[in-house]
């Protein structure tokens, strides 16, 4: 009864912190707070006490982490990035640093979490299931907002309209992407298919209706095939398949969204955002050129010093420019942290998928590379505890191996 009671509370408590890291799903501002404790500073503060308080109360166990090198890379990063900005911009080194405490937020998880998931108090599932559920009401609240309308906005997003009516929602895509690939993997093993389906109907009328990101519906697209090609089927349900795919591709590019970017990929000059890329791309190989080793350092919005140093004022933002606005931030030193991931990442995904015929990790760094000129996802904000959630996910092994000595542990200790 008491263990099970635990893990509901470990469960409840990610839930929260998932909550805190999406302002309640949008549902709430960014700055609300009580004074100089805002949500974001809350959360950073409330993940270092649960940090200490997870090690401390189970230090008696020790248990191995693994991924400290690619944590403490990135943590190093962190700190050249911010004494770079003070070097070039004069911007302090307390501004430096509150700019990335979403990173440092997601970078303190980890080690709470790992140790509960090696010690069996929370699991995998139960993860999964936090991220599943919210996922799937933050895609909801998302379409009520956009059938409301811009004259009747509650969500705290950024958002565009449009002559006709539509608005195009600015809202964090961590968890609903996260939805997009528990769905496919949950259909290659067989397990609620229809709703898998449905739910990837869904995410696809969210990424046309909603993002209308270009960049993120062509990687949906080509993670979704690439899905395809190395799922384990019979190859009938596999012809059957892309038969399915093949008339859902043909009626999605009659449609008018996707004229338009057909339009855009063969004439790129006529729209201002990806000019604007392009001519933001330019500006910060022109940087690196001057500062190869440690780039343009982090930027805080409010030091316009570092604001006209990164060509923020001009409409050039590292967020829109995917690995040109990471080599910007840090620097060709920076370029380490992405080989080290990407291959922990690929190693640790090919391994579920050969073993217990997981895909999740496979296709979400399939979907990073096809985009990681213009994706910033996965190095950006609070959408990094994508990629720290995926370090965890593709060390599933070895949880489950520490979760069972864990309870030997246990089962010892109360014997002796």
């Amino acid at each position: 009864m008491s263990k099970t009671f635990r893990i509901k509370k470990n469960r409840i408590i990610f839930f929260f912190t998932i909550m805190m890291m999406m302002q309640f799903l949008y549902l709430i501002p960014g700055d609300f707070g009580i004074g100089p404790i805002n949500l974001s500073n809350f959360l950073l503060l409330f993940s270092i006490s649960w940090c200490f308080y997870i090690l401390y109360k189970y230090q008696k166990y020790k248990n191995k982490y693994q991924n400290l090198t690619i944590i403490f890379v990135f943590t190093s990063l962190i700190l050249t990035s911010t004494y770079q900005s003070y070097v070039l911009y004069g911007q302090s080194i307390y501004m430096g640093l509150n700019a990335q405490k979403f990173l440092l937020t997601s970078l303190i998880l980890y080690f709470p979490i790992v140790k509960l998931l090696k010690m069996g108090k929370i699991t995998l599932s139960d993860i999964k299931s936090v991220i599943y559920v919210s996922g799937i009401v933050q895609i909801i609240i998302y379409f009520v907002q956009y059938f409301i309308g811009p004259n009747h906005v509650f969500l705290n997003v950024y958002y565009n309209t449009y002559l006709n009516g539509s608005m195009r929602i600015y809202g964090s895509g961590m968890l609903v992407t996260f939805l997009f690939y528990f769905c496919i993997n949950d259909f290659f093993n067989r397990v609620h298919r229809i709703r898998s389906l449905l739910m990837l109907a869904l995410y696809f009328s969210y990424l046309i209706l909603i993002n209308q990101g270009r960049t993120a519906l062509i990687t949906a697209a080509a993670t979704l095939i690439f899905g395809l090609i190395i799922w384990k089927t019979k190859s009938v349900q596999r012809i059957i398949i892309y038969v399915l795919l093949l008339i859902v591709i043909t009626e999605c590019f009659n449609s008018l969204y996707f004229q338009n970017v057909i339009s855009t990929i063969n004439d790129p000059e006529q729209y201002s955002t990806y000019t604007v890329r392009l001519d933001g791309q330019e500006f910060y190989h022109d940087v690196l050129k001057n500062h190869p080793i440690l780039g343009g350092g982090y930027v805080n919005s409010d030091w316009l010093p570092a604001v006209q140093g990164s060509g923020m004022n001009l409409g050039y933002y590292t967020d829109d420019n995917g690995m040109y606005g990471f080599l910007f931030r840090y620097g060709w030193l920076g370029i380490v942290l992405p080989v080290l991931l990407f291959s922990t990442l690929i190693i640790g995904g090919i391994k579920q998928y050969k073993n217990i015929n997981q895909y999740i990790v496979l296709l979400a760094v399939f979907k990073i590379f096809v985009g990681i000129m213009t994706n910033s996802a996965w190095f950006n904000g609070y959408d990094f505890f994508g990629s720290v959630l995926l370090l965890i996910f593709s060390c599933e092994s070895s949880f489950n191996n520490s979760s069972k000595k864990y309870k030997e542990y246990i089962f010892r200790k109360i014997s002796a």
